[in-house]
């Protein structure tokens, strides 16, 4: 009786650790991959991007910073947002927050980042899978690029290359 009794023990450890293990990897791993990969849900290059009652021809290209207070890859984000989008340019910058953020200016400000205009609009309903995205639309409403989760250095010379163009 005791052999069994000292087997259950030794594989109720085993499968104790195993389950531990497992937590452990799945946790660093949630924690530390970016979140910057396209969902077959997310909004699509070559897409049109529905934004009620915007006009997208006041401006050859529009990029989309889609934001929300408390997002920790934003405030990571936010410095090399504000010093990449260099002012003036041709390129209106329109920041998005989903619709129940309160106060979406002041975050902005404490973000230091300047944008032509705040808008609030349902994530799902325009596509938006993650924070931060940042999305170039060209005038007539067509997505041309999107950039999603905290971006790499490459990917931010990505964004400076696509706004040079418009200058």
């Amino acid at each position: 009786m005791k052999s069994w009794t000292r087997k259950l023990e030794i594989a109720a450890n085993i499968t104790i650790i195993v389950v531990v293990v497992t937590l452990v990897v799945v946790l660093v791993r949630s924690r530390y991959s970016k979140p910057n990969r396209l969902r077959p849900d997310s909004v699509a290059v070559g897409s049109q991007f529905l934004l009620d009652q915007f006009a997208w021809n006041k401006s050859e290209h529009t990029l989309l910073l889609a934001l929300k207070p408390g997002c920790p890859y934003c405030a990571d984000s936010a410095p090399n947002l504000s010093a990449s989008i260099h002012r003036p340019c041709r390129t209106r910058l329109v920041a998005l927050f989903p619709e129940e953020t309160e106060k979406p200016s002041d975050y902005i400000k404490d973000l230091e980042i300047t944008v032509d205009e705040i808008r609030q609009t349902s994530m799902s309903a325009v596509k938006i899978t993650g924070t931060p995205t940042l999305i170039l639309v060209n005038q007539a409403g067509t997505v041309e690029k999107v950039w999603i989760g905290k971006l790499s250095n490459s990917q931010e010379n990505d964004v400076l290359e696509n706004l040079r163009k418009s200058l």
